[in-house]
């Protein structure tokens, strides 16, 4: 069955919200309290946080209800180490004359950009299975990359850099800089999770 536009309503706008970092860890979703928010009876919402903690967006705990998760330093350590190599993954199962998409068009919001920026290792491959899974990290990481802006201050160059290698350097090249990446944010995980809760 289908779900109706109300339905998908209602999922996109608690999934923009769950994702956006504005509310900390822990916190529980009332769906009366979301239902009145989104103009909405409370079966959508039931409906579409039951549909968030099947892809661990929201986690619902027995006889308690929903909760946005809580990120904890180990948690967030292995979701950039998956996102590294996931990226790894994607790069290897590029064709060897692939026709890139051109990382010159990101987004201007940083949150927004970063996203993107990966979603473009998904597009040579053309793989459902690896788009899917890349939107997965993308959605999970999204909260932690709002609280990276606390943390790091050169942000938005670093991104610059990123998107230069993507549209000129050798995919080796790449790769080191991803994994650089990577690892700079896996070497301040205490700092970006405590910037979470703030």
């Amino acid at each position: 069955m289908n779900p109706g536009p109300t339905s998908e309503r209602v999922f996109d706008a608690l999934k923009r919200e769950v994702i956006s970092g504005e509310r900390a860890p822990g916190t529980k979703l009332e769906p009366a309290a979301l239902a009145e928010q989104l103009n909405s009876s409370a079966t959508p919402v039931r409906d579409a946080l039951h549909r968030l903690a099947g892809t661990r967006l929201v986690e619902l705990r027995a006889s308690e209800g929903f909760y946005l998760p809580f990120i904890t330093e180990p948690d967030l350590y292995d979701l950039y180490a998956w996102n590294a190599q996931l990226v790894r993954l994607l790069a290897r199962c590029w064709p060897a004359h692939r026709p890139l998409p051109k990382a010159d068009s990101l987004p201007a919001d940083i949150g927004r950009a970063t996203g993107a920026f990966f979603e473009l290792f998904v597009v040579p491959g053309d793989s459902r299975e690896h788009a899917y899974q890349m939107d997965l990290a993308n959605d999970r990481l999204a909260a932690p990359r709002a609280a990276e802006r606390d943390v790091f201050e050169d942000l938005e160059s670093e991104l610059r850099t990123l998107a230069v290698a993507f549209d000129n350097a050798p995919t080796r090249e790449l790769i080191k800089l991803v994994a650089a990446y990577h690892r700079r944010r896996m070497q301040a995980t205490a700092t970006i999770v405590r910037a979470l809760y703030r």
